[in-house]
């Protein structure tokens, strides 16, 4: 697996900031080349995509261009759990060779997505437009449920040489759970000191909290990324005044990676437009300048194509352009990834991230809501999913259990659709008990 991605690494890092050096013209016409070719291949080889052009009498060539996209239904991922996977990749991938990930996000809805190596070489070339290319940052991520990066990323892809590298005092990267204690997170980073952290906001508020509560000084990383949830100017304003540095809000999707960045230079994110075509829906229009419903087209997965997805996110797409140099287009987000934080009778205060990485891990659920009722009555709601039976529901309570602890009382129920809000979203997580952070 490293020597297939290590040898196309090269080759995308190189197409990468080439295309950083196009003009807003240029990098319509690759978009647009890259959109054809996609389209080509979803159409002769994933069967989904087939059906689903041969239902509105469409054919490839009648796309010219990303106006043209709208003659294509749109896809969201209530449609594709319904789908079987063997039915949404391409004809002669091997799925054992694949990397997988597993998403359910701010929708409650998880779904599986799959990449070859290569394509996985592509989006790590693209992070580096993002991180930038420092190889002795410190950097430090806490992302996860285990204190190691999961199975088929990137980092645990690179482990061995990784540890070589730690050796040289190059690509030195500590993972930690977003289980532990914010106080333990506090003393591991005071100890490594890094120079980059990664995490989502909720995780860092809390943070963020202890450290400002117990006057620690000595975390200043140069740069802190957020990611998963909104951040709002609140939160910004907390967290930078705790640990300074510059603070940097990834808009990423498991689906697509990084979608989009903030820009420092004024208010929106950049997307990265050469991997990922963005459009904004309103009335079965695209619209620039007014907000809409945000819909994606992946540029470079073959071997699970996502065409014409709808994230359930309402941006703004802008046809304006900056000052800060760069051509890639701006997204504001309006309607952001917020959750609720959960507190338990302890009086302890829980991320929700801490929950839906849990979760969504569970096979068998279509779709989840859980909302706190008080300290210590949780109500559920569940939609089955495929694969679903008696131990889905046993292994999702045992799953409230390991985090909640046994004075919280559980309530399920399985219903057939969960309501969702004027935003067009799901809200997984809500919590009706007051918390102040």
């Amino acid at each position: 697996m490293f020597l297939r991605i290590a040898c196309y690494l090269p080759y995308y890092l190189w197409k990468i900031r080439k295309a950083q050096r196009l003009n807003s013209s240029e990098l319509g016409e690759l978009q647009n080349r890259r959109l054809r070719a996609i389209l080509k291949h979803a159409y002769e080889n994933v069967p989904y995509y087939h059906k689903l052009f041969d239902s509105v009498n469409l054919k490839p060539n009648d796309i010219g261009t990303k106006e043209d996209l709208v003659k294509v239904p749109i896809t969201n991922k209530k449609i594709l759990q319904k789908v079987p996977v063997r039915e949404r990749i391409a004809k002669g991938v091997d799925i054992s060779k694949c990397i997988k990930g597993r998403t359910s996000g701010s929708t409650g809805e998880p779904l599986d997505v799959l990449f070859s190596s290569r394509e996985l070489s592509y989006r790590i070339a693209m992070q580096t437009r993002v991180y930038g290319f420092n190889l002795r940052n410190k950097k430090v991520s806490i992302l996860d449920r285990e204190p190691v990066p999961s199975k088929g990323s990137p980092s645990m892809i690179f482990g061995k040489v990784r540890k070589r590298l730690n050796h040289l005092g190059l690509w030195r990267r500590y993972y930690f759970s977003l289980f532990e204690e914010p106080q333990e997170l506090v003393s591991k980073l005071l100890e490594i000191k890094p120079d980059v952290i990664e995490t989502y906001p909720s995780i860092l508020k809390l943070i963020a909290r202890s450290v400002k509560e117990k006057n620690i000084q000595g975390i200043a990383p140069e740069m802190i990324f957020t990611e998963a949830e909104l951040l709002n100017d609140k939160d910004r304003k907390e967290i930078k005044a705790v640990f300074g540095g510059k603070l940097t809000d990834l808009y990423g999707i498991v689906e697509f990676g990084i979608v989009a960045w903030e820009c420092e230079e004024h208010p929106g994110y950049h997307v990265n437009a050469d991997i990922v075509l963005v459009e904004v829906i309103k009335d079965n229009e695209q619209v620039y300048g007014e907000e809409g419903e945000m819909v994606c087209t992946d540029l470079t997965n073959y071997t699970m194509p996502f065409i014409r997805y709808a994230v359930g996110d309402i941006v703004i797409l802008s046809k304006e352009r900056y000052d800060c140099g760069n051509n890639f287009p701006v997204i504001e987000l309006i309607q952001g990834r917020s959750n609720d934080f959960i507190t338990l009778p302890s009086g302890k205060v829980i991320s929700p991230l801490l929950l839906g990485v849990c979760l969504e891990k569970i096979e068998g659920i279509g779709q989840y809501k859980l909302v706190q009722e008080s300290k210590d009555i949780l109500s559920v709601q569940i939609v089955r999913g495929q694969d679903f039976n008696e131990a889905t529901i046993r292994k999702f309570e045992e799953t409230l259990r390991e985090t909640l602890g046994s004075t919280v009382h559980i309530n399920i129920n399985i219903v057939d659709e969960i309501p969702r809000e004027k935003s067009g979203k799901i809200r997984p997580i809500v919590s009706k008990v007051a918390v102040s952070l």
